[in-house]
């Protein structure tokens, strides 16, 4: 019975909204093609670095103005001040598996390495 409510709750979470698709995907767009124009014309270097910071802005102004949050469009509505709680006293060095995700994290630390240095 607990398996049900939990899955109940991950449909909850996978049904979307067009609106929330249509504004993401226009500032992922306006991401990427401020990316590839930064990198095709040398002076416009700084587009793609300023990119993420317009989406944002103009993102929240689109949503304000419109009222899309009244609409289905999801909003973060609060956020607390100050640090997050330290999580130090929930790691498990004790576990059957760390000698595994310890391999794991290796490779892919190697691998990440190899592909930063090939770009």
């Amino acid at each position: 019975m607990h398996t049900h409510i939990i899955n109940a709750n991950i449909y909850v979470e996978l049904q979307w909204n067009p609106r929330n698709f249509i504004l993401g995907c226009s500032f992922l767009v306006f991401i990427l093609t401020t990316r590839f124009l930064g990198k095709r014309k040398k002076k416009l270097f700084w587009l793609a670095s300023i990119s993420p910071l317009v989406s944002v802005v103009v993102s929240t102004l689109i949503v304000f103005i419109t009222r899309a949050d009244k609409n289905g469009v999801k909003i973060v509505k609060h956020v607390k001040g100050g640090l997050n709680p330290s999580s130090i006293h929930q790691l498990d060095f004790n576990n059957p598996y760390i000698g595994e995700v310890a391999k794991i994290g290796l490779v892919v630390a190697v691998v990440a390495l190899t592909v930063s240095n090939q770009l």
